[in-house]
């Protein structure tokens, strides 16, 4: 992000000098301003590349990265009653959602979508934690900013998290020609997974609907998906 100088003025006003170094702005290229009038300092370039070269050094001798510096406590006994008891993986989760912290989780979701540096960290741990905050923050983008490369990366991703959550969105995502064929490999992922009866009912439904469906290369992915699930011998109760 670019912070503006000091604009130079025609009045009497006294000129800027950095509070560091002492230097006027006359003197360094740019001088910048706290963004309050209270307490105003300034700090000139010159100043500002020095902080970085001493924090840059700082790094260098420490022997963890700089995101670890800071140890954190966990207090599980509270996260324990925080979630009601965490025996079984959904609370467990939540637990994780709790360490990690939702505003990070969807922090990871946008470094994903905008692939920046270290986007497969990002995906990998969201891989893992199946993090509801994740697929709901995924379907949010999508519902905010239709018909765009962002959303249709969100779809992609939350089809790789997809599982029993997803249901609530199945179909209106396989009715919405932009995401069907993410949704439809999002079923197939949640049919191998946990799911109650209407679940199940409402996948299979939109799994046979896509069978018939008049893009032919859609139905052949659902028959492809059919053919799996119903050959695991884990999967018979969904009766394919």
């Amino acid at each position: 992000m670019n912070t503006p100088a000091v604009p130079t003025s025609e009045s009497s006003a006294p000129t800027p000098h950095c509070s560091w170094c002492d230097k006027s702005q006359n003197a360094v290229a740019v001088i910048v301003a706290t963004p309050t009038e209270r307490a105003r300092a300034y700090i000139c370039d010159e100043c500002v590349a020095v902080c970085n070269h001493i924090i840059e050094e700082h790094r260098k001798e420490s022997k963890l990265p700089a995101v670890y510096e800071t140890k954190m406590a966990i207090d599980w006994r509270a996260l324990d009653k925080e979630v009601g008891g965490c025996w079984g993986t959904e609370p467990g989760i939540r637990v994780l959602e709790l360490i990690v912290g939702e505003e990070n989780i969807r922090g990871a979701v946008d470094h994903w979508i905008t692939l920046e540096p270290g986007y497969g960290a990002a995906e990998q741990v969201l891989l893992i934690m199946r993090s509801k905050v994740a697929m709901e923050y995924c379907y949010e983008i999508y519902k905010k900013e239709p018909n765009t490369e962002r959303a249709g990366r969100a779809i992609f991703l939350l089809s790789e998290l997809a599982d029993w959550n997803f249901i609530r969105w199945a179909r209106e995502l396989m009715e919405d020609s932009n995401t069907r064929w993410n949704a439809l490999v999002a079923l197939e992922q949640v049919l191998a997974g946990p799911l109650d009866d209407d679940g199940i009912d409402l996948a299979k439904e939109l799994l046979l609907q896509a069978e018939s469906d008049s893009d032919s290369r859609l139905r052949e992915r659902a028959a492809e998906i059919h053919k799996r699930l119903a050959a695991d011998p884990s999967l018979k109760h969904l009766g394919l």
